[in-house]
């Protein structure tokens, strides 16, 4: 096989892999933002079970304020399950994200050797072309001195 099949078919493999890691990459930045938004969310019904509970403190309502209470509560709890949660997936993106550009690099490196390769080619064909004509002008020129 030649160099530039088998560079062609390394290339070709290199992409693969860095498509793996880009969708590796990608899962981790969505898992991320999944957590914070959730994370997010969660803030957002302790700020409104604290009107509702002040709400009805202020109308009375002890049932109501105890329900107001008890949300909060598990708005918290889960918002302190899901801290842990955001910082083990944060603590992935560095590795993951290194992972990935290692295998962009080594496609970049691999395209840069194909069309090293091909140019090379390039200049052996042309050569070989000139050195045929260059042939074919000197047997003209030989047979013309032979006349």
């Amino acid at each position: 096989m030649r160099r530039a099949e088998r560079l062609q078919r390394l290339l070709v493999v290199r992409r693969v892999f860095e498509h793996v890691e880009r969708r590796k990459l990608q899962g981790a930045l969505t898992s991320v933002t999944q957590v914070e938004a959730a994370l997010d969310e969660q803030a957002q019904a302790i700020d409104n079970v604290k009107v509702a509970s002040a709400n009805s403190l202020g109308n009375s309502n002890h049932d109501e304020w105890l329900f107001a209470e008890a949300q909060m509560e598990i708005a918290g709890w889960n918002r302190s399950r899901l801290m842990p949660i955001l910082e083990m997936r944060r603590a992935l993106i560095p590795q993951t994200t290194a992972d990935y550009l290692e295998r962009h690099l080594e496609v970049q490196q691999v395209e840069h050797l194909v069309e090293h390769v091909a140019s090379l080619q390039r200049r052996d064909q042309e050569r070989h072309a000139q050195a045929v004509s260059d042939d074919c002008l000197l047997a003209r020129i030989a047979a013309k001195r032979r006349q």
